[in-house]
This record gives C-alpha cells, structure tokens and sequence, in this order.
C-alpha cells in the first residue's frame, strides 16, 4: 500500500475496535472500581504524598492522575519510572509516601523496579495494571486490577482512558466531594464519549486530507497536560508523524518558528483558560497552521480560528474532562496512519511491554 492510499479492507484493525469500545470500558469502570477503591482505603489512610509513576502511555496516565489528586486538594505528583529509582532525590524520603505504579501489562520493567525500590525505602506501593496475573501486580502490596481495560493491540486507548477515570473516582472518594467534585456525576461519561467519537468521525479524514502535512504540534496546559502529551504519543505510534507537546501558551516562545501549512495544530482547549488559548490558536491560524480544537464548548472566535472543532458539552471541569479529549485525538491518529498506508497494529520497533534485564 502506497502513502496516500486507501486501504482496501474492510475489516477494522484490532486498534480501532478496541479505541471504539471506549464507551463501553467506561462503564466498566464506573461500575466496578468504586469497590476496587474501597477496598484499598487501608493503603491510602495517611499518606502524605502519592507519587504515580508509570513510561509511555503509563507515564501520561500518571501525569493526569496526579492532576487529578491535586485538584481535589491531595498531595500527588507524578515521575517515570526510570526516574523514581535511577534519578531517586537524596533530600525526598519514601516513607510515609504512596507510590502507585502504572503499567497495562505490569511487566514493564522500570515500573517494577520503581516500586520495588519506593517500597524498600518506606512507600506503601499499589499497582494500578490490567493484569492481574502480572509481575507489578504481584510485587505490589496491594493491587487495583483493571481487568475489564485489557487490550490485545501494542497501541494503548482504552485502557488509559479508563486507567484516567478510575483516578478521578478514586480523588473523588478520597478527598469528599472537595471542590464539589462529589456533587458532579461521572456517570453521564460513556455516553458523552459515544457522543465525541461520533462528532469527531465526521472531520478526521478531513483533517488529515492532505499530503502536505509533514508534523503535528499538540498543545494543552494546566489540567490537560497529560493528555496533550498522550495524544502527541498516539499520532507518532500509529502514524509516525513527527509531532510534539507544548504547554498552550509555550508554544509562542520558540516552537511557534514551526508554524505553517504543513502543522497539524491539535489543541486541547481548558475552560479555566480558555481566551488566553484561543489567542495563541488565531496567532497560529494566521500562519497558516491547520487547527483541529477539542474543548467543552466554542466560541465565535474559536471556531474562526479552527478548521475543526470538537466540542464535548459535559458540564464538568477541565480536571474531570480529561479522558474525554482522547477519543477525538485517537481517531485524528488512526486516519493519519490510514491516510499514510500504515497498520496501526504493526507500529515499527515497538512491544506491549518493554521488558529489561534484571
């Protein structure tokens, strides 16, 4: 198959079936992780910090974690797992610490060595995996398994978005409807992503009709961060379009020299700072940057600026939003990959897992 072309098949990749089952792995975690919380309240009572660690995609699901946390009023942060036990802060104890390790497959290696070490030094450790058979999972002292999320493809979709739900659950019940969080229902969520995959099916092959798109800049900020960064990492695993993740506002100072009609701009829009966002998006309209917008809901000048706009009208706030920009982001990825004759299935030179030597 030649760049360009379309495939012939009408078979759906085991990628796209699994990112359009999103809905329903959703409701899978609302269903049964509210349990699977509880029964964890012994391993969080007291502590003064959780640290969420994870690489790849894992990565990103801590980084929206530890937002999530945060907004809530607990104290997270979030760190790779490399950096947790290679790059461990001599001034900074484990002890009296949670970390919670993240891994689909729990055999990524540095996840595992994180925990161990965070554990040896003092942490309470929790695995947060989709398997329960794993290595993470057996290492870890206590476990939340996310079963129903597993996934057979190498490309991870739902399972970061339900990894991502299951942490907003577990801030909610954690901090006590802090911020009014617990007064907001998640439950209308399956519905509202059924509802962004459809809006968004309609302008991804538009999006990505054109041969002259070379790179993909993604920009979010503040809540949104995490997800920016994942979609950034979805468009280069199954397209491999050179792309990069900006802070919204960053992207003036220096990756904005990029700015053309080649750039897919892919921006996920807060509400918090919505007309600050929308001005860097004219500015980059101007330059002739092809703008694909996710947010809550647009604006006249937002839609002037952007060729394509989602809009996700849920009525919650940037922090509990965050697992609804993906499934947009995940289609614009996998008509990329299409559109250039790849099998997102087959993504060159990678694994489920990567798996080091002990």
């Amino acid at each position: 198959m030649t760049s360009g072309e379309r495939r012939s098949d009408p078979m759906p990749s085991l990628t796209e079936r699994e990112l359009r089952q999103q809905p329903e792995a959703w409701q899978w975690v609302l269903d049964h992780a509210p349990a699977m919380l509880a029964a964890l309240g012994d391993m969080s009572d007291g502590a003064g910090e959780f640290v969420f660690c994870g690489c790849g995609s894992a990565y990103h699901v801590a980084l929206s974690c530890a937002i999530a946390f945060r907004a809530c009023g607990i104290r997270a942060r979030a760190q790779t797992s490399s950096e947790a036990y290679l790059f461990a802060d001599a001034s900074r104890s484990w002890r009296g610490s949670t970390i919670v390790a993240v891994s689909r497959s729990g055999e990524t290696s540095e996840t595992v060595f994180a925990l161990r070490h965070a554990v040896s030094q003092g942490a309470k450790g929790i695995a947060m995996t989709c398997a329960p058979d794993s290595t993470l999972a057996r290492a870890a002292p206590a476990s939340l398994v996310l079963d129903g999320l597993n996934e057979q493809s190498v490309i991870t979709t739902k399972s970061v978005t339900g990894m991502i739900l299951a942490s907003l659950i577990g801030a909610e019940m954690l901090s006590q409807g802090c911020s009014g969080a617990q007064a907001i229902s998640l439950g209308g969520l399956p519905g509202q992503c059924r509802s962004a995959l459809t809006a968004a099916k309609a302008l991804v092959e538009s999006a990505f009709d054109s041969e002259n798109i070379r790179q993909c800049a993604f920009l979010g900020a503040g809540p949104l961060w995490g997800v920016a960064n994942e979609a950034r990492l979805k468009m280069q695993e199954m397209a491999l379009v050179p792309s990069a993740a900006s802070a919204t506002l960053e992207f003036r100072h220096g990756p904005m020299a990029q700015c053309g009609p080649h750039m897919l701009v892919v921006a996920m829009v807060s509400q918090q700072a919505f007309e600050a966002e929308v001005s860097v998006l004219r500015d980059l309209a101007k330059l002739g940057g092809r703008i694909f917008a996710i947010c809550e809901r647009a604006s006249p000048e937002l839609n002037q600026s952007a060729r394509f706009v989602v809009e996700l009208q849920s009525g919650l706030p940037d922090h509990l939003r965050q697992p609804l920009y993906l499934p947009p982001a995940h289609l614009l990825a996998l008509q990329a990959a299409l559109r250039r004759g790849l099998e997102p299935d087959s993504p060159p030179h990678l694994a489920r897992s990567v798996i080091l030597p002990q």
